[in-house]
């Protein structure tokens, strides 16, 4: 206190003696909090990678090829599992010219994973289903029981009702596949583990 008291009576401000860094030492710092690595991994997991059997895949694709035909102006459509790894894709339009599916994925896997949170901590509620609305298209993205159903569609003839109607049947078909591909593993690490 008595520190305090006679450095406000004296009139004269105390600043700590600041740390003058020139540019080297500056750049070798900034080298020191980078972790990107150097080189590039290119990491690509298959839908049968992932353990899912040839059935399952092909379930999968013909659901997705099955929506790909109810929906014209659809440009790509995919399932994401936990982690943002893609079971089953199809597209329908080239619009990647910056950024694979498999980068598109992640983040929408991230994006429903992060508003499921924030509307657990405000709301005590979960998401069902996320729509964002861009300049030309559509992206509907409907949470399953471990992974997400997403789809990228043209703005054009298709009105956003009718699109809210016919996207969670084919959501609902998605997951019951996911489901039996999930309760089938499960059952397989109770066998080993028991």
């Amino acid at each position: 206190m008595k520190i305090k008291r006679t450095l406000i009576t004296s009139g004269e401000s105390f600043k700590p003696p600041l740390i003058e860094f020139n540019d080297e030492q500056i750049k070798k710092m900034m080298e020191e909090f980078d972790v990107k690595e150097d080189f590039s991994r290119d990491f690509k997991l298959s839908a049968y990678s992932l353990g899912f059997s040839e059935k399952d895949s092909y379930q999968l694709d013909e659901i997705l090829k099955t929506f790909s035909f109810t929906i014209p102006d659809l440009k790509c459509s995919f399932v994401t599992l936990e982690g943002g790894f893609i079971a089953s894709k199809i597209i329908k339009k080239e619009i990647f010219w910056y950024n694979p599916l498999e980068t598109i994925a992640a983040m929408s896997f991230s994006l429903f994973q992060t508003s499921n949170r924030c509307a657990w901590l405000l709301k005590k509620m979960q998401i069902k289903t996320i729509l964002l609305d861009c300049e030309t298209n559509f992206q509907f993205i409907y949470g399953l029981d471990k992974g997400i159903f997403s789809s990228l569609i043209d703005k054009g003839k298709y009105k956003l009702g009718l699109l809210r109607l016919i996207i969670p049947q084919y959501a609902n078909k998605i997951n019951q596949v996911i489901k039996k591909y999930f309760l089938r593993i499960n059952c397989f690490i109770n066998l080993i583990f028991c």
